[in-house]
């Protein structure tokens, strides 16, 4: 990720002075590292940060005054392998679906269990301002876990690793949802629908 992060561009571009909103970060990290939202926070926002990883969550909790989740986003409540990179654990992820460069790079990694939520399991607001995800690879598997006819979500800032290869699966999926493209930095994008 590139600075300035894309979660600075939408506070100071896209939501300019609008009065502080609700958002939800999945793949939190420590809460402060990536296109974090800590900056919303200190904007007076409220929301959610989610972040399977003890030794991340350890650190988001301490960086964090949001309520924070120690869960992987996940079709149902259940336990998952995941995959922890001790050398970069921003490569972090759910095993299943880790793109092929974090699959290239298994032997680096140690595979654990972490609990998973559903989407409807977290009791998020039914509509959101903000939502990041960044996940190594599982962003598609949360979206088909959203009930789009219940949940309104206004801006979504997405990893798309694939884009770098042309793929346009996250592309085509974002619009037959009906948002637009509003801003594209290197592998993160942010979508907007009214």
């Amino acid at each position: 990720m590139k600075h300035p992060r894309m979660t600075a561009i939408f506070k100071d571009a896209v939501w300019k002075n609008q009065k502080p909103g609700f958002y939800v970060e999945i793949g939190a990290f420590d809460g402060r590292k990536k296109n974090s939202t800590i900056i919303l926070e200190q904007a007076g926002w409220n929301g959610v940060c989610v972040e399977p990883t003890l030794a991340s969550y350890a650190q988001l909790v301490k960086n964090r005054k949001c309520r924070c989740e120690n869960v992987a986003i996940w079709k149902e409540d259940t336990t998952i392998d995941f995959s922890t990179y001790s050398n970069d654990p921003a490569w972090n992820g759910i095993t299943e679906t880790l793109d092929q460069y974090h699959i290239d790079r298994l032997d680096l990694a140690t595979s654990i269990k972490v609990p998973t939520k559903s989407w409807n399991s977290m009791n998020f607001p039914k509509t959101i301002d903000y939502l990041q995800i960044d996940v190594e690879g599982a962003e598609l598997t949360i979206m088909n876990c959203i009930d789009w006819s219940t949940q309104k979500i206004h801006y979504i800032c997405i990893e798309d690793n694939g884009s770098k290869s042309g793929d346009l699966t996250y592309y085509n999926y974002m619009i037959g949802l009906g948002y637009q493209l509003i801003v594209q930095q290197h592998v993160d994008y942010l979508w907007f629908k009214d």
